[in-house]
């Protein structure tokens, strides 16, 4: 799931990047943020299970599903790609 949604990060910034060169530094920074995040949640997943019980784990995940798919729904698709130059 995690290769998928990297391909499709990628795919969408070449769509909307300024400029060719913005692409990897970007890609790379998400990356970093990707690393820190895994390394954090599973810590985080663990507390609220010990603390609180596994259905609440199993809850948050179900939100979080909730709330990327009603944000996905509001990302902009063009129809045809603007002109890159124009916009320079």
């Amino acid at each position: 799931m995690l290769a998928s949604v990297t391909m499709a990060r990628a795919t969408y910034l070449k769509k909307i990047a300024l400029s060719d060169e913005d692409v990897s530094p970007t890609l790379s920074m998400g990356m970093t943020i990707d690393h820190m995040v895994s390394m954090f949640v599973p810590w985080l997943g663990g507390f609220v299970w010990t603390v609180l019980g596994y259905e609440y784990v199993f809850i948050c995940g179900a939100v979080i599903a909730t709330l990327n798919l009603l944000l996905t729904t509001k990302m902009k698709s063009f129809s045809r790609l603007p002109d890159k130059e124009a916009t320079i």
